[in-house]
């Protein structure tokens, strides 16, 4: 899967590479900074202008060049129409003007976007146009950009791999390969090169090719240093063990995915809040510069004006001092307004801080059970057990970034879930989830895993204890401005079980969701149903 952070790495390579063929250098690479700062607009102006520039003089390579760097920067934005527009047509002016470099870049940039919107066969149709032109040129320059050619194979192997031919991936990838072998310093494209090389030589069952690729991967990666890179490897090597039959090391590879991928996610954050608050203090010093140098043009109107009259005098005093009270209250309001925003910020980066919490306490309650399966000897009902769980957390990891996702998909993960729990306790129980007509699970938005833990308690403090076929009902339906859920069952009753468990006992997963709603009045109430069971209401909101 080509993920965003990789395409936006490569479109600011590929904005680094033409700063060398562009006349007005200095400014160019000026306009890249803003774009990699997150200045779209300006950069997109600078752009703008340097195209109608190149028109207004005839310019061909000038509007080339100018057209496909639009087309970057839109790319970063995701503003897909102008993005394929500004590609065209930087293609349609290297064709017109027999510019065969400019056309080979602009043609990788229009495959590498046709690959990450999985639109394959369009890729290959861009491919194959570039590599025939690598073919067929006699201009020396073209033949020799082994790194653009070197992308273009990789594009032409992603594409044949989305549309399942996995022996021409796999050849186009080898191909790769031997361009960016030529390169002295190994570079962090081979890192992806080697594990895309490693999945076709393992769809092909050549275990021994496979592995040795996957590793290769892995220590390029540690070798340059790159997080993500590693989690990247490491997860290939888990699914090489997983499919030849090694369990017990997938399952550690497993282990150690989750733990690079939550140690990058909270590095995300923690890098967001960083961020935010160098913005914020750059922007308190820029207005202390602002207001000295105000002060000090005051100062030396206000020496000026003594040579005046002295009703003149007075009447700048008076101006001067209108303007410095209109500055405080501006000023005061502008940083009101900016610690606001600010404080907003953070309570949002809390909030995925929380999520990045819920994930790990979910994840590794199911390994345990894995791991307890295994230390029993029921190897073919762990292998069964791992084989669902590795499709549940798939999807847990897929949303587990996301602030919020669809009430269906967010069913589905706790359908699943108890399947998986059905399967490993020694007490049946039954388990049903409805929705009230009103409630529209495809429209309706909320953030993830907020019932599991609960649904989790149910099962162990409610169901397990009562040695009888269990019940566990779940039900949302909307109230007011926030989705109300139930979940009810017919355990052991919650006095008795909150009496059973330990006094220091502190459900992690509870107290989590409770935070994550604490924006809402009594978002969670828990009460004893009759001599035996427990029903728990949340107050959840939703988009």
């Amino acid at each position: 899967m080509v993920k965003i952070k990789e395409i936006r790495i490569v479109l600011l390579y590929l904005m680094l590479c033409m700063a060398p063929l562009y006349g007005q250098q200095s400014d160019f690479e000026k306009a890249i900074a803003q774009a990699q700062n997150g200045e779209y607009e300006k950069a997109t102006n600078y752009f703008l202008q340097e195209y109608t520039l190149g028109h207004s003089r005839q310019d061909t390579s000038q509007m080339i060049i100018a057209s496909r760097m639009l087309g970057n920067v839109f790319s970063l934005i995701k503003d897909t129409v102008n993005r394929k527009k500004y590609y065209l047509l930087s293609i349609g002016l290297s064709r017109e003007f027999g510019d065969e470099q400019a056309l080979l870049y602009s043609l990788m940039s229009l495959s590498y976007m046709y690959v990450g919107d999985y639109q394959s066969k369009r890729a290959l149709e861009v491919c194959e146009e570039a590599i025939e032109l690598i073919k067929t040129t006699e201009n020396n320059t073209v033949r020799n950009d082994t790194s653009t050619i070197g992308a273009i194979y990789i594009n032409t192997g992603a594409a044949y791999g989305r549309l399942g031919n996995t022996s021409k991936a796999l050849h186009h990838y080898l191909i790769a390969l031997s361009y960016f072998e030529k390169f002295s310093n190994p570079r962090r494209e081979m890192v992806k090169l080697y594990s895309n090389i490693a999945d076709c030589y393992r769809d092909q069952n050549l275990k021994e090719k496979s592995r040795n690729f996957y590793e290769n991967a892995l220590n390029l990666a540690l070798t340059l240093g790159i997080q993500h890179d590693i989690q990247s490897a490491v997860d290939g090597l888990y699914k090489w063990h997983k499919k030849f039959g090694e369990p017990e090391v997938a399952l550690e590879y497993l282990e150690k995915s989750i733990q690079l991928k939550d140690s990058l996610l909270n590095i995300d954050v923690i890098s967001s809040v960083e961020e935010l608050h160098s913005k914020y203090q750059s922007d308190q010093l820029k207005k202390q510069i602002t207001v000295l140098s105000e002060t000090n043009k005051q100062h030396n109107e206000k020496i000026q004006s003594t040579r005046l009259w002295i009703f003149l005098l007075i009447a700048v005093l008076l101006i001067i001092a209108g303007i410095a009270v209109s500055l405080i209250l501006f000023q005061r309001f502008a940083l009101r307004t900016q610690q606001l925003e600010f404080e907003r910020n953070q309570a949002d980066l809390r909030q995925r801080v929380l999520t990045a919490q819920m994930n790990p306490h979910f994840l590794f309650n199911s390994l345990n059970s894995i791991q307890r399966m295994y230390l029993e000897g029921n190897t073919e009902e762990a292998n069964n057990y791992m084989a669902n769980f590795g499709s549940l957390l798939r999807k847990v990891l897929t949303y587990s970034s996301l602030e919020k996702i669809e009430l269906s998909k967010d069913i589905e993960l706790l359908k699943m879930y108890l399947e998986l729990e059905r399967n490993r306790v020694d007490i049946d129980f039954h388990f049903c989830i409805t929705t009230d007509s009103e409630v529209d699970v495809s429209f309706i938005k909320v953030p993830p895993l907020l019932v599991q833990p609960f649904v989790e308690n149910a099962i162990w403090h409610g169901i397990v204890p009562l040695n009888r076929t269990g019940q566990i009902e779940v039900h949302y339906s909307i109230e007011k401005d926030y989705l109300r859920c139930t979940v009810t069952d017919n355990g052991i009753g919650y006095e008795k079980s909150k009496n059973s468990r330990k006094k220091d006992h502190i459900s992690k997963g509870v107290s989590i969701v409770r935070e994550r709603l604490s924006q809402l009045p009594d978002p969670v109430l828990i009460r004893q149903v009759g001599q035996s069971g427990t029903c728990v209401t949340l107050k959840i909101p939703f988009a």
